[in-house]
């Protein structure tokens, strides 16, 4: 599929190239440290100006779960 796409693009791509390629991608899912930070901050700015009623609780809004299950299968 992703051979393909590059295909159809235009681009010259060997099947055996694309996968050495694919083989050396690393897949750490996570949020970056400071993301729970980040967007309370924002969301701040927001309430501030009105546009959200209330601070989104960031333990759901992010989804744990959908990390945690992310993290099991990379």
């Amino acid at each position: 599929m992703i051979h393909g796409f590059y295909t159809d693009k235009g681009y010259t791509l060997s099947r055996d190239v694309l996968a050495k390629a694919l083989a050396r991608v690393e897949v750490n899912p996570g949020f970056p440290d400071d993301l729970k930070t980040y967007m309370r901050e924002q969301a701040e700015i927001l309430l501030r100006q009105r546009k959200i009623s209330a601070m989104p609780d960031w333990g759901k809004a992010l989804r744990p779960d959908f990390m945690a299950k992310a993290r099991a299968g990379a």
